[in-house]
This record gives C-alpha cells, structure tokens and sequence, in this order.
C-alpha cells in the first residue's frame, strides 16, 4: 500500500490546533468589532418645546404640555383661518 502523501497545511494543523486558532483569534475579533459605542446608549438631544403660538393675526398664546401632549393655555381670539377665510361668530346665528 502506497503513503497518501498530506498536504501541506495539514502537517501543520490538526483539527484540535485549528480550533483553538478560530476560538483563541477569530472569536475574539467578532465579538469586539460588534461592539456598541458608548454614544448609541444616550438618548437623541430634543429641542426644548416653545411655550407660546402665534395665529394669523399676530395674537400670541400660551401652551403647556401634560405628558406629552400639548395644550393652548388661552382660549382662541383669533377671527380668521389661515388663509384669510373668517371664522364665523355661531352667536350671530341664534
């Protein structure tokens, strides 16, 4: 019976060096380049919320915020929309 000769590389690493090579160098790289950076934990930077509104006619409004949601502090003196069309008065019609 004729000697298979090996090749090579196999002289060189068993199945258990190669192993270790993967658990000893490999592992180690994959597992620090999937590492979070430090900035990913904070939270995003949020302006701080405007206190007041303006309307069409130059009228300012207070607001607040409940939870998050935000309220008019002042009932609506404005008497026209957005695009100059007027708001009717219900109190002329009863």
């Amino acid at each position: 019976m004729k000697n298979i000769k090996k090749p090579d590389i196999m002289k060189k690493f068993t199945s258990i060096q190669l192993y270790l090579l993967i658990l000893l160098f490999v592992f180690p790289i994959i597992l620090t380049s999937c590492k979070k950076d430090a900035d990913d934990d904070t939270d995003p930077i949020v302006p701080p919320a405007p206190t007041t509104v303006t309307d069409i006619e130059g009228n300012v409004y207070k607001i607040v915020t409940i939870g998050n949601q935000v309220w008019m502090a002042e009932n609506l003196k404005t008497t026209k929309l957005s695009d100059g069309t007027a708001i009717l008065n219900l109190s002329e019609f009863s």
